[in-house]
């Protein structure tokens, strides 16, 4: 049965207009009709939207696993500040002496930029197809940690000899720069040489890091956790996790007929989707060190040269180490997870009268809108693992440790075919 559920809500900031001795000499204060107004600004709503399941707590003590579809929302809206009050250059009456002084007092910037609207709302900035792709690249590697290793034996031992030429001459790396000191002593080689070395020495050390030692330390660390656990069985969740992220900001400015201003609009739009496989079973050591059929089929692609470049962009080696989890593994529940954050903050960034001749500004505007909306949506059950490209893969790249890994790839590469 679904049920839906709401609390808090908007309350309202009022905006109003005022006139203080207009011309002709009408003396005082008005109220211009129709003020004050309210405008639904301030709040926070919660919205969720679940299935109760019938006897729930009693299928639960049985051990039935119960998954069921939730959506939930939380929109916050924050507002403040007031809009502007000026004066006029001409006299409103000469006896006695006044001016007439329009007073806009509340938050008028936003509903006049946006055509009337009282609140913010947000705005998209991740297409449908980046989201459904990453949930395509979550699912797949879900999959693929439910076949249960905690180390890859088999591609260890297929670089095995690279390995070991790393343990024989663990400082290669140096060789070229050590000679180029060495001739520099003995005067065969100038300072220029000697740091003309220094880079691609640089470079070879960081891929020998990254890409040698490392991954040694990690593979260790596995067979030992691998025969350190317990061979029972028993229940365990095996989870696939993807992120994207955009930022923007948009400008702009309004008139109205006593005030022009501009303004900003920062928009963030963050998405998490974790993916979720429920399993019951004794995992052997074999499994564990990952002896199986889904380390025999990751073997031939983990040893292509660069094959972890194309992984940065595209799930070839998940999808391959998923497909014997897959068709053999019998999961008691699957699902996963989209939560979305969105945030705007809206102000005005600078005014001034539209004519001074007429009108002088004595009080600028000022507002500032901020709102925050969280969505998360639970689905029950995953589809197969699939090869997809993983969105935003270049903006994830250049963002972390593999930018300096692409540099120093390119870099080394290049000085190879410039010897060649």
């Amino acid at each position: 049965m679904q049920r839906t559920r709401t609390s808090g809500g908007f309350t309202s900031v009022m905006r109003n207009w005022t006139s203080i001795d207009r011309f002709t000499c009408l003396l005082g204060t008005y109220q211009n009709p129709g003020f004050p107004t309210p405008v639904n600004a301030v709040g926070t709503l919660r919205t969720m939207t679940d299935h109760v399941t019938p006897k729930f707590k009693t299928k639960s003590r049985r051990g039935e696993v119960i998954i069921t579809p939730m959506t939930s929302e939380v929109e916050s809206q924050t507002c403040s500040g007031t809009f502007s009050q000026v004066t006029s250059v001409a006299n409103s009456c000469g006896a006695p002496v006044r001016k007439n002084v329009e007073d806009l007092d509340g938050p008028w910037g936003y509903v006049l930029a946006s055509f009337g609207q009282d609140r913010l709302t947000p705005f998209s900035l991740i297409s449908a197809s980046d989201i459904a792709s990453a949930v395509d690249v979550a699912t797949t590697k879900a999959w693929e940690n439910s076949a249960g290793h905690d180390a890859s034996v088999l591609t260890d031992m297929a670089e095995m000899r690279q390995t070991l030429n790393m343990f024989r001459k663990p400082l290669s790396a140096l060789g070229p720069l050590i000679r180029s000191i060495s001739a520099a002593k003995r005067g065969k080689s100038s300072v220029g040489k000697v740091a003309k070395e220094l880079v691609p020495t640089a470079q070879n050390l960081w891929l020998q890091y990254r890409y040698g030692v490392r991954p040694l330390v990690s593979s260790v660390n596995g067979v030992l956790k691998a025969l350190k656990s317990v061979r029972q069985k028993s229940r365990r969740t095996e989870r696939g996790y993807y992120s994207l992220s955009q930022r923007t900001t948009l400008t702009g400015s309004t008139s109205t007929w006593s005030t022009q201003f501009s303004w900003q609009d920062a928009q963030t739009d963050d998405i998490f989707i974790r993916t979720g496989i429920l399993l019951e079973e004794a995992l052997t050591i074999q499994q564990s060190l990952g002896i199986d059929a889904g380390g025999m089929l990751a073997v031939p692609w983990e040893i292509v040269p660069f094959s972890f470049v194309a992984d940065w962009f595209i799930n070839v080696g998940s999808w391959i180490g998923s497909l014997a989890p897959y068709l053999s593994k019998y999961p008691l529940g699957t699902w996963y997870t989209v939560q979305r954050n969105r945030t705007r903050v809206w102000k005005i960034t600078s005014s001034s009268a539209v004519n001074p001749a007429l009108y002088t500004l004595t009080r600028p505007p000022q507002e500032i809108r901020s709102a925050v909306w969280v969505t998360k949506q639970r689905v029950p059950g995953l589809k197969g693992p699939s090869l997809a490209f993983k969105p935003q893969a270049l903006q994830k790249v250049l963002g972390d440790l593999r930018g300096l890994d692409s540099l120093a790839l390119g870099m080394q590469q290049l000085g190879r075919l410039l010897k060649s």
